[in-house]
């Protein structure tokens, strides 16, 4: 598993750009590490001199970090499509994006955009919300941490081979979390004994047994030489939950699986992951549910 080769797709707007400083961070930690910056036009605009100006002068800032990088500039009536075509044609390995950029039909790369990337794509995705991030080029944001949520089933474990790799790419510690739901108690009414309801509750061997998966997993992680910096069991709303635990968020790069276990069988992506993608203000590293290295991913423990 590789993070070698990674496409950025840029508009003309600020917030476009605010994946840049995480994508700088991960590519000046690999010697191996490429950038393609990529701007897509609707069929009249290509290659104006605007956008080549600016896309020039991030190749030339990211070339002053001994990132090597280049940019190019296509037509295509659809923006998703295209970047994920681009992706798979030249054997990319990530994707950089952020959620909204420049709105109307010209180079646009908004939030709806930015979901149909990740339902398409068959590699991981990372995305910022824009925005929310730290813009202030003088004092960039830095990754301190990788955090890892995991509910049990494989899917959820398959994020944990990307967020090693991270981990020792970045030199930064690991995270795992897991989130209790709680319970709805009911008891039967006095009057026609029908259910009706009392209030949540924490079931204490529910508690009790995300425990031990976490501390399963810490184990895992540590003896492969990582740093597990917590192993944390939250209660409550799951995104609220995760996102709330979080100091920094632009020091935090959550590590996600768009689908696993979350409540009775939902789909993750339906629920936790678009949650944290619409809400949380630091980068998500999202492995899609097309994803063939995530379906092929073996659980930690193997």
């Amino acid at each position: 598993m590789k993070l070698n080769r990674i496409l950025v797709p840029l508009d003309d707007s600020a917030n476009s750009e605010e994946v840049l400083s995480f994508v700088t961070q991960i590519a000046c930690a690999n010697p191996k590490a490429e950038v393609t910056l990529i701007t897509i036009t609707n069929l009249d605009s290509a290659g104006d001199s605007a956008s080549v100006f600016k896309l020039n002068a991030f190749t030339d800032l990211l070339a002053s970090k001994g990132i090597e990088s280049h940019f190019i500039i296509t037509e295509s009536l659809s923006t998703a499509d295209k970047i994920n075509e681009w992706a798979d044609n030249y054997g990319y390995d990530l994707i950089a994006m952020s959620t909204k950029g420049r709105g109307g039909l010209t180079r646009a790369i908004l939030g709806s955009i930015t979901t149909e990337v990740i339902r398409l794509a068959t590699i991981p995705v990372m995305v910022v919300a824009a925005g929310r991030s730290n813009k202030h080029r003088l004092n960039p944001p830095k990754l301190n941490e990788i955090v890892v949520p995991l509910d049990g089933s494989l899917l959820s474990e398959s994020s944990l081979p990307f967020a090693e790799n991270l981990a020792k790419t970045l030199d930064i510690g690991i995270r795992v979390m897991n989130v209790v739901t709680p319970v709805e108690l009911t008891v039967p009414s006095p009057i026609d004994e029908s259910p009706y309801f009392v209030h949540n509750k924490i079931m204490p061997e529910v508690y009790e047994n995300a425990k031990e998966y976490l501390a399963d997993i810490s184990n895992t992680l540590t003896g492969k030489g990582l740093n597990v910096l917590s192993r944390n069991v939250l209660t409550g709303n799951t995104a609220s939950s995760l996102i709330g635990s979080i100091k920094d968020p632009v020091e935090s790069l959550f590590v996600i699986s768009t689908h696993g276990k979350s409540g009775v069988d939902r789909l993750l992506m339906g629920s936790v992951t678009d949650s944290i993608l619409r809400s949380y203000g630091g980068p998500v590293f999202v492995i899609p549910a097309n994803s063939s290295r995530a379906l092929t991913q073996a659980p930690v423990g193997s």
